[in-house]
């Protein structure tokens, strides 16, 4: 592995709480030669101040300081700077574990056809405890179709090649607050995307993370957003969903992963009946239930949305009562 072909980028607003934590799980990877682009984006704490102490230390951390700019225009600045080959993404509250790095570079330089790729990660909480475990699918074909009801990335877990990130920047879409998604699912279009089926990264999840006020706009924006991806690649969604359901393929899962799959292959099911593609919706629901066990509660909740596509388009939206579901 070359000599500082990967570059970490790390936007920090007063997050001197964890900073040191996050730092140190880069610094500590088992892949050694990188650059760590930290960029303060006017925290008004001591995280500048964290992040000079180890700037001090380690040369491979390159520090840039400035008023507050927000996170989409900080992550393009670290685009921008970064010169390698590769680049990954790290939030300031999180943990990536040891060998992260190793891993994804060995896999994209690997499979050149592949240019973005993210890894399973642990929720965390504000004390480090573990919460719970995320297995998403693995395979570009589910990822992509996973797409139309989730966004199956965790951000921070990230690794993408630099010339992907050059030629489409955070915050080109209509969406602010999933920039993230918005990026991927237009990545989506030009390369083949992987998640490692290891738990390589640690989230974490705590109430200051975002007001009830952002986490309901983020909600809309993510509706809006699977929802024009499910009208936009229906026939591709279509075929991927082959993948999803090939019984050959799921028998090599582990029960974390089928467990994932399935529950959020209901939001196929969801999709179709409110694009009133009711056919289409019964055969998704038949498909799962060949691969997983009846549940009442998932069968009364999508009658319920079946009910609710039979309203006016104007009144459900009045409501909201698509969002609910």
């Amino acid at each position: 592995m070359d000599k500082n072909n990967s570059k970490i980028i790390m936007p920090v607003y007063n997050g001197e709480k964890y900073l040191v934590q996050s730092i140190e799980s880069i610094l500590n990877q088992t892949y050694r030669n990188f650059e760590f682009i930290i960029i303060n984006d006017g925290s008004d704490d001591k995280s500048l101040n964290i992040v000079n102490r180890y700037k001090e230390t380690d040369e491979r951390i390159i520090v840039v300081s400035r008023d507050n700019k927000g996170l989409i225009y900080s992550l393009n600045e670290g685009i921008d700077l970064a010169k390698g080959e590769y680049i990954a993404r790290m939030d300031c509250d999180d943990i990536s574990m040891p060998d992260r790095l190793e891993k994804q570079i060995r896999f994209l330089q690997s499979n050149i056809e592949y240019g973005l790729i993210g890894t399973w990660y642990i929720q965390i909480d504000k004390d480090n405890n573990e919460i719970q475990e995320y297995y998403f699918p693995k395979r570009n074909e589910e990822i992509k179709a996973f797409f139309a009801v989730a966004n199956v990335l965790a951000h921070g877990s990230i690794m993408a090649r630099k010339e992907l990130l050059s030629k489409n920047k955070y915050g080109a879409g209509n969406y602010n607050l999933i920039e993230d998604f918005d990026l991927w699912v237009r990545i989506a279009a030009e390369t083949k995307i992987a998640i490692l089926g290891e738990f390589l990264y640690k989230y974490r999840w705590y109430s200051d993370n975002f007001s009830n006020q952002k986490f309901s706009a983020m909600r809309n924006e993510m509706s809006e957003l699977t929802q024009d991806y499910w009208e936009n690649n229906f026939s591709s969604i279509k075929y991927y969903l082959n993948f999803i359901f090939d019984s050959k393929y799921n028998k090599t899962r582990c029960d974390g992963e089928k467990k994932f799959i399935f529950n959020y292959s209901y939001g196929f099911v969801k999709r179709a009946i409110f694009s009133r593609k009711y056919i289409f919706a019964i055969s998704i629901y038949l498909r799962i239930l060949k691969c997983d066990k009846f549940k009442l509660k998932k069968l009364l909740r999508l009658i319920q949305v079946f009910f609710i596509s039979l309203l006016p388009t104007k009144l459900a939206d009045r409501y909201n009562l698509r969002k609910l579901f």
